[in-house]
């Protein structure tokens, strides 16, 4: 309403009037980041290790279900939401799992993660394309938000300790 009758005013100095909008979208933006910044300190020194409990090809893993439910109520409490994108090449194959966190107050930022099809096992190619995704989404989303994982970090180096992977 202030800003309609302003702009009806011919005595208000609109060029004044739009400095003094970009200036108050610019201390909102910093306060916006700030508040982000403290929401992300307040989660990152709550936030447990999480544990890599799933087990697949004999390597031991963080599943993104077991960490969503660890940290989705602190991450609900610190103003933080998250969603994925995803990057195709050319053949429609996925290369890429970008997370967004937004806090909030409007601010965001990204992490992207680069993947291939996991083609090994009997995996069809939906499959292979669904588990890349799968691992794209936990370590872009654990990357964007400081995740430590409890557990040695063995994924895709290191067979675990129960003999060689079966035919």
């Amino acid at each position: 309403a202030v800003i309609a009758r302003a702009a009806t005013d011919d005595s208000v100095d609109l060029d004044k009037m739009e400095r003094l909008l970009q200036l108050q979208e610019s201390i909102l933006e910093k306060r916006a980041i700030q508040q982000a910044n403290k929401a992300l300190h307040t989660f990152q020194a709550k936030c447990p290790q999480l544990k890599k409990t799933s087990i697949a090809a004999h390597f031991k893993f963080c599943s993104y279900e077991a960490m969503m439910s660890e940290v989705r109520p602190l991450m609900d409490h610190c103003g933080f939401s998250e969603r994925f994108d995803t990057i195709v090449d050319t053949d429609g194959h996925l290369t890429a799992v970008t997370c967004t966190i937004v806090h909030h107050l409007g601010y965001s930022w990204t992490s992207t993660f680069p993947v291939k099809p996991d083609r090994s096992g009997d995996k069809n190619e939906i499959q292979g394309t669904g588990s890349a995704l799968s691992y794209g989404k936990r370590y872009s989303f654990a990357a964007a938000m400081g995740i430590v994982f409890r557990d040695e970090d063995i994924d895709g180096n290191t067979r675990l300790h129960h003999g060689p992977p079966k035919k």
